[in-house]
């Protein structure tokens, strides 16, 4: 597998691997051997930014702002709710310096929006604070205290829901928030789901429905039924995944391709992001970067266009190189009596380049100090090549350049 920024550069000089993984800001292009995504380009949406929560379909974002620490201590937050595709912002409110933004929840269609916060006095007793907001009404709810370990996900359109966990026992239950009621109430369905044994993990699909495990076994709930259905992984296909690990000091970011546990790593989007999140169906990534919050758009993109914009680049960058390593060749000759550099070729021309990597990338055949007088004709004559996956741009004696197609490419 290998990840795409510059095409030149993953092809010609074999950055892009997992072991070297691409990190630059023009990216626009990712992929593996079957499959591509189109990353846009990185979009600044807030300063003196700390925390980021993206929706799932990507045109929300809740982030906690604030100062940087002063004296050892940590302000409080400002809470704004950013439209990512104007960047307008919306104040929510603060938390205070002993508080934390802990998780932030969508709904399927963006209407509601959980936030839980968290703080160390009420961790001591075992509790989270959740406050819900509707986007229809531009207001919170009054706040619910749930036990620590609750999981919140959303569940159709317009619907959050709490899974309260208590092992198994009578206790354990599961409460979804109603909009018109404005408050929690008991959904007996999936409560007789999490006393069976069965927890909540994650929602999959945009429409909100929970996903549930037990054992080996994952299923989804279709709320219309009451049914479990069997979870396909073949019909989700390729997916991409955020790897991000970062504690008292910045770390990576980056996008891997994820799919029957196997992944490797296609494009970094930030060496010193102190703060990563990938919306829950793959279409946006957020990082925070020098206290920058940053939004890029990800799109699966048609292979076979992949396929033919990434063989034009490299095309391009190939024949670039070989043209400019052509050229030096002739201001060599010119300045040493029409004699072509030795078997050293590389030394020969370095004062006539701009940096090593380009004459890496070709292989020469054909120079060996003679001299271009001798060559009957230069315009047929091979002197070298650069090879990609996709053809040859051959560097001829008289410093033109011709391209090659690979064959049955």
């Amino acid at each position: 597998m290998r990840g795409f920024i510059s095409a030149a550069a993953l092809a010609l000089y074999g950055l892009g691997s997992a072991q070297n993984p691409v990190l630059l800001e023009d990216l626009r292009y990712a992929a593996t051997d079957k499959t591509a995504w189109k990353i846009g380009p990185p979009k600044a949406l807030a300063t003196e930014a700390r925390q980021g929560f993206v929706s799932p379909d990507g045109k929300w974002v809740i982030a906690a702002l604030g100062p940087p620490m002063m004296d050892g201590r940590m302000p409080g937050s400002r809470l704004v709710l950013i439209n990512a595709l104007t960047g307008a912002q919306t104040s929510l409110g603060e938390v205070q310096s002993d508080e934390l933004l802990a998780d932030v929840v969508f709904s399927a269609d963006n209407g509601l929006i959980a936030l839980t916060i968290f703080s160390e006095a009420l961790a001591e007793e075992g509790s989270l604070r959740v406050f819900m907001y509707s986007m229809a009404a531009a207001k919170f709810s009054q706040p619910t205290l749930f036990p620590v370990g609750s999981t919140l996900l959303a569940v159709g359109t317009g619907s959050v829901a709490a899974f309260i966990d208590a092992q198994g026992d009578a206790s354990s239950n599961v409460q979804v928030f109603s909009v018109q009621a404005n408050r929690w109430q008991d959904n007996e369905l999936l409560s007789s789901y999490q006393k069976q044994g069965w927890r909540a993990i994650w929602g999959s699909d945009g429409v909100g429905q929970p996903m549930l495990t037990r054992g080996g076994e994952l299923k989804s709930v279709d709320l219309a039924t009451g049914q479990l259905i069997d979870w396909d992984e073949s019909g989700y296909g390729e997916s991409l995944a955020l790897m991000f690990s970062a504690t008292d000091k910045p770390g990576q970011a980056s996008l891997w391709p994820q799919l029957r546990n196997e992944a490797k790593a296609v494009a970094v989007l930030s060496e010193d992001a102190t703060w990563a999140q990938l919306s829950t169906n793959g279409s946006a990534a957020i990082y925070i970067s020098d206290a920058v919050l940053f939004l890029r758009r990800v799109e699966q993109y048609d292979f076979a266009l992949y396929r033919n914009v990434l063989k034009e680049e490299v095309k391009r960058q190939a024949i670039s190189t070989a043209k400019q390593a052509g050229v030096a060749v002739q201001i060599y000759a010119a300045d040493y009596d029409g004699i072509l550099p030795g078997n050293r070729a590389i030394d020969a021309l370095m004062p006539y380049v701009k940096n090593k990597a380009l004459l890496d990338a070709v292989n020469w055949t054909n120079l060996g100090g003679q001299s271009l007088d001798r060559i009957a004709n230069p315009t047929q004559t091979e002197l070298g090549y650069v090879q990609t996956e996709f053809g040859t741009a051959v560097i001829m004696a008289d410093g033109s350049v011709q391209w090659r197609d690979k064959p049955g490419g």
